[in-house]
């Protein structure tokens, strides 16, 4: 029904008898007032039509006229709402009726007032018209609006456009012209495309899942697969009233990114130091004797292949590829790098770790990416990531301190040989491996000691200090000679060690000959003469001769 405004008219009628006669087109009618009947009241059902027919007495016609600006006119005319035409048209040869057409969905009550006056008296009489309003309860409305929530479409069927995998197609509200009925919104089961769609608390209607794919349309509503979405939106209010309109959504075309398989990531562990050999690379990893294959496709069928390149490159090794499934081992001159543009709809590769100086600190990753062929800005990753396992394949490297050229000759001083001679130490390339260090030959090895873990050298605490003149070493010269070892577990590597002792200048002793003391008793008066070589002296430290250094008489 198309909203109208609420008027009066007041039309000419020949009625034999005086009385008030209400009648309600298409409705229940009236009541009969016969007489005068000043205080007229009518009951009227929403949405109906009230005929008031006005008639004469049995002396002449009355006037009927209105009396301004009396009677609150809540409902609207012609004019302006709440009031009605002024003005009766006929005369009092004619008699008349008020016609009372409400607005849509009024609902409340409306008084007004008239005048009539007998034919030739002119005395006035006052009828106070009252209209009470019978609620009715109007069926619901439905409102549409676009995915961005403007363009209304009010109370008829909808259509809009939206691009392939877009989730929000639509909004949808309800509209209630009775106060305080609400609307609530359902897709009936089975009907068009409505198993596809849901309608969520925010009034927005979706697609259940992510959208809809243009190259694989599933629509069944309309023409099935049309790629035209055709829903039904039921509106119940309170009483069980009910509102239908369709929806109809057209999914357009997008260029789309190409996807992987698989997808996202994988994971491997592999073997350190395999360089230049499918050993121990993807190749062998995978169990299967293949390597690491990635398809791609593209949903737009004019995109028959992708682009291959490396989004992120590896750090501790490098990327072959090949296009070819039977390309068996694969040339290091066929390496996938950020540079490289390899147009094939499937990709096989392999990876090979660099040697130990980037390989021993796992794990490692690279990301491999498919690039739309005609628009690079559209593409997919694929990460792969490595665990390198490191193997103990290097044996340790000594690098005594103190030691240029290579040679391993160390010297003391006798005064000195209780401290460290030197500090023997390793270096291995498996950085993950322990280092041992230990005595295991020569003449003189059992005169020293050396830290396990540090490679510290020294005399034996037992037997330091060592005296340079007393020649203990196994030639008897001073030099002493031994064999060091550094394991880390799986390498042993020997190093053959000189240690020379340095004499120190000793100061001399005084000694006393045999048979004398230190202390003498003489007689007053009497004399006392000191024998011959009484005292005696001693140098430790050997002379140009290698002599110790003779006595000498001192007294």
């Amino acid at each position: 029904m198309f909203p109208k405004k609420a008027s009066f008219f007041f039309c000419a009628s020949m009625q034999a008898l005086l009385s008030l006669h209400a009648n309600y087109p298409g409705g229940t009618p009236g009541v009969d007032y016969n007489g005068t009947a000043p205080n007229p009241r009518y009951s009227l059902v929403e949405d109906q039509i009230l005929r008031v027919d006005l008639d004469g007495n049995a002396g002449g016609y009355e006037n009927w006229i209105t009396l301004s600006g009396t009677g609150p006119y809540q409902e609207g005319t012609t004019t302006s709402a709440g009031s009605f035409l002024s003005g009766i048209e006929g005369n009092m040869n004619t008699g008349f009726y008020l016609r009372f057409d409400p607005l849509d969905n009024f609902e409340g009550n409306v008084t007004f007032d008239l005048n009539s006056s007998a034919a030739g008296t002119g005395l006035m009489t006052t009828h106070s018209f009252r209209v009470e309003m019978i609620s009715a309860n109007d069926t619901p409305r439905l409102k549409f609006r676009d995915s961005s929530n403007i363009s209304e479409v009010f109370n008829a069927s909808a259509s809009y456009s939206v691009a392939e995998n877009q989730q929000l197609v639509a909004h949808v509200y309800g509209d209630e012209l009775d106060a305080g009925d609400v609307v609530t919104l359902s897709l009936p089961v089975g009907v068009g495309d409505n198993d596809r769609f849901d309608i969520n608390f925010t009034n927005q209607i979706r697609f259940k899942s992510t959208g809809a794919n243009f190259e694989l349309p599933f629509d069944v509503g309309g023409l099935a697969g049309d790629n035209t979405y055709v829903i039904t939106v039921l509106g119940t209010d309170n009483f069980g009233l009910q509102v239908q309109q369709t929806v109809s959504i057209a999914i357009t075309d997008l260029d789309e990114k190409p996807v992987t398989q698989p997808e996202g990531s994988q994971s491997f562990t592999i073997t350190e130091d395999k360089t230049g050999s499918d050993f121990g690379s993807f190749y062998l990893a995978r169990g299967s004797g293949e390597y690491l294959s990635i398809t791609a496709t593209d949903p737009e069928p004019a995109d028959t292949a992708v682009r291959w390149t490396l989004s992120s490159p590896p750090s501790k090794g490098k990327v072959y590829y090949s296009a070819s499934s039977g390309a068996f081992p694969m040339g290091t001159a066929s390496e996938l790098t950020t540079a490289s543009s390899v147009l094939s709809s499937v990709i096989y590769l392999d990876y090979h770790p660099d040697g130990n100086a980037t390989t021993e600190s796992s794990p490692e990753s690279f990301t491999v990416r498919a690039v739309d062929m005609n628009n690079p800005s559209l593409h997919s990753d694929f990460t792969i990531n490595v665990t390198i396992d490191p193997e103990n394949n290097d044996p340790p490297v000594w690098n005594p301190s103190g030691q240029p050229g290579g040679v391993y000759d160390y010297s003391i001083l006798e005064a000195n040989s209780t401290d460290v001679i030197a500090s023997l130490t390793a270096t291995d390339a498996d950085i993950s491996e322990t280092k041992t260090y230990s005595i295991v030959g020569g003449a003189d090895q059992a005169f020293f000691d050396i830290g396990s873990g540090t490679g510290q050298l020294r005399f034996k605490p037992s037997l330091a200090p060592i005296n340079f003149e007393s020649k203990i070493d196994t030639d008897g010269n001073d030099v002493f000679e031994l064999t060091v070892r550094v394991t880390d577990g799986t390498y042993n590597v020997d190093l053959s060690v000189t240690v020379t002792l340095l004499d120190t200048n000793e100061a001399p002793q005084i000694l006393p000959l045999s048979g004398f003391t230190n202390s003498l008793s003489v007689m007053e008066g009497s004399s006392w003469s000191l024998p011959s070589n009484f005292l005696g002296g001693s140098d430790v430290d050997f002379g140009d001769d290698n002599q110790t250094g003779g006595g000498e008489f001192l007294g």
